[in-house]
């Protein structure tokens, strides 16, 4: 079963396996160059607060230290179809002191390529 989440969005799981999947196909940019978008997940305790550095999962961080949150590695173009990038995760596994998994999508140097 596929969940679509708008900016913002919370969204509770009746399962322990799920995989997390970012797909896209951007406008032709008006700067003459490819968006580069990234999918991380923030896993985080009950403050609110990440647990350590290493529970923060990216493309320079494939992995929290339980293999719980598993990141597929990065997609610098969006090229072909379906999912460009894709994160594992296996509740069962992560970390006893985890409340939420924040999802993140961020856009590759979007400031300076003036892309949004």
């Amino acid at each position: 079963m596929a969940i679509n989440l708008q900016k913002g969005q919370r969204q509770g799981l009746a399962t322990a396996k799920f995989t997390v999947g970012l797909g896209w196909d951007a406008n032709q940019s008006h700067t003459g160059v490819e968006f580069d978008l990234d999918a991380s997940i923030f896993i985080l305790g009950e403050n609110n607060k990440i647990l350590s550095d290493n529970h923060f999962v990216f493309y320079n961080n494939l992995k929290d230290p339980n293999e719980a949150v598993v990141h597929g590695g990065d997609n610098r173009t969006g090229d072909g179809d379906g999912d460009d990038e894709e994160i594992f995760i296996d509740l069962s596994k992560i970390d006893a002191n985890a409340t939420e998994l924040s999802v993140v999508v961020t856009i590759d140097e979007a400031e300076a390529r003036n892309q949004n």
